[in-house]
């Protein structure tokens, strides 16, 4: 049978969890291979979020703190301290070793739970609905734009009435076609056997799709989705540039 592009992605991502899973979330070059401190890893992750919810409470957003939704949660560093907030959180990623580290990192802790994405499809979340929907600089390791933007329309999907959609995507890459070789290259080495450790300690190469999604695409897309967008921040971190988009769906009350 012929894998999918989606299957074919979360092979690869989870040969990268397995070889080096807090880089893989956090890809900072001087951190790679192994060299993330654990208690640091999460600790910037417990920063990240109080961030995230300071700008939140700006904006009043959202109404509710019932449920949220962590999308490409990787090893919970978002999902864990969103659980301080928010009643329950949903972790979603592609990688059953990721999930396996975020599980392990919250054992004990009450209102979690981690989902393994295994059709790439979301249809995991069908029917249900969160107040809050976070995903940061994931959609941009889908396999294609139009990938890429039907994800984000069923995440937009998943906010209720009164809720927030928080996403961040990268909008533009200087070094895109090396990106693509050099996965390219990864990939057709390891149909031709050679083991995934080899490649990525001694030939530097790595699984990791890069793509970019115009800004006014990312926009018209949640729009589209019947949300406001309330604030957008643009970034430049030296060969990439991505937006963060904040929006909200109305609650129907006013």
């Amino acid at each position: 049978m012929k894998k999918s592009p989606t299957t074919a992605d979360a092979r690869g991502w989870e040969e990268l969890a397995q070889l080096d899973p807090l880089w893989a979330v956090a890809s900072s070059p001087q951190l790679r291979h192994g060299k993330w401190d654990e208690e640091e890893f999460y600790a910037v992750g417990r920063r990240k979020v109080r961030k995230l919810m300071k700008r939140l409470d700006e904006l009043r957003v959202p109404e509710r703190s019932a449920r949220a939704l962590d999308f490409g949660c990787g090893a919970g560093r978002l999902t864990l301290p969103l659980a301080d907030r928010f009643e329950k959180v949903v972790g979603v990623d592609i990688a059953p070793s990721m999930l396996a580290l975020a599980r392990t990192r919250a054992a004990g802790r009450p209102g979690l739970e981690f989902r393994l994405d295994d059709t790439g499809d979301q249809s995991l979340l069908a029917g249900e609905s969160f107040d809050l929907v976070y995903s940061g600089l994931v959609l941009q390791h889908l396999p294609s734009v139009a990938a890429a933007l039907a994800c984000l329309e069923r995440l937009c999907a998943a906010v209720a009435p009164g809720g927030a959609l928080v996403v961040q995507i990268a909008i533009w890459l200087r070094v895109h076609g090396p990106l693509r070789i050099r996965q390219r290259l990864y990939t057709l080495l390891r149909r031709a056997g050679v083991p995934a450790r080899v490649l990525y300690r001694r030939a530097g190469l790595h699984p990791m799709t890069m793509i970019c999604v115009p800004r006014e695409r990312v926009e018209a897309c949640v729009r589209g989705a019947g949300l406001a967008i309330v604030r957008t921040d643009e970034r430049a971190n030296g060969d990439i540039g991505s937006v963060t988009i904040y929006a909200a769906r109305s609650s129907g009350r006013f």
